[in-house]
């Protein structure tokens, strides 16, 4: 796992729901933060706006703290396909 949760990510962490940016490290679970399972639903949905990344329910119910969700939102990045112009 990374040492740090992307810029991008937190930013959104900090602007959206007002959490402490020293707050904002892999490790941290959503618990730790004050996050319950419609806070962590409501950012990934700001992440679909923003960027286009879609994370399935089941996908979203299995992470655990930020870095999980960073991951998983870079995993889709990664695997997304590109159409052709």
């Amino acid at each position: 796992m990374r040492d740090t949760v992307s810029r991008w990510l937190a930013d959104l962490l900090v602007r959206e729901l007002g959490i402490p940016r020293e707050e904002v490290s892999p490790g941290a679970t959503f618990e730790e933060v004050g996050l319950d399972l419609l806070d962590v639903f409501e950012i990934v949905e700001a992440i679909e706006r923003g960027s286009g990344v879609m994370l399935s329910d089941a996908v979203v119910r299995e992470l655990h703290t930020l870095g999980e969700l960073d991951l998983a939102v870079e995993a889709v990045r990664r695997t997304a396909v590109i159409p052709a112009s």
